[in-house]
C-alpha cells in the first residue's frame, strides 16, 4: 500500500511537473510573439516615417527648382 502511495505521488509530481513546464513553455512563446509583432510595428512605423520624410524631401525639392525657375523668368524679364 505505501509502495502505491509514493507511486502515486511520484506521478503526480510528475504531471504537475509537466503541467508547470508546459505553462512556462506557453508563457515563453507567448512573449516572443509579442516581441515580434512589437518589432515589427515598430519596423512598419519606422519605414512610414522614412517614406514621409522622402515625400517631403522631394516636395521641397520641386518648390526649390519652381522658385529657381520663377527667380530665372524675373532676371531675363529685366
Amino acid at each position: 500500500m505505501a509502495i502505491l502511495l509514493q507511486t502515486t505521488d511520484q506521478t503526480n509530481i510528475c504531471r504537475r511537473k509537466q503541467a508547470y513546464q508546459e505553462e512556462l513553455r506557453r508563457q515563453i512563446e507567448e512573449k516572443q510573439r509579442i516581441e515580434a509583432e512589437q518589432e515589427k510595428k515598430e519596423k512598419q512605423e519606422e519605414e512610414a516615417i522614412a517614406r514621409r520624410v522622402e515625400l517631403q524631401q522631394e516636395r521641397m525639392r520641386q518648390e526649390y527648382i519652381q522658385e529657381e525657375a520663377l527667380r530665372r523668368d524675373k532676371h531675363r524679364q529685366r
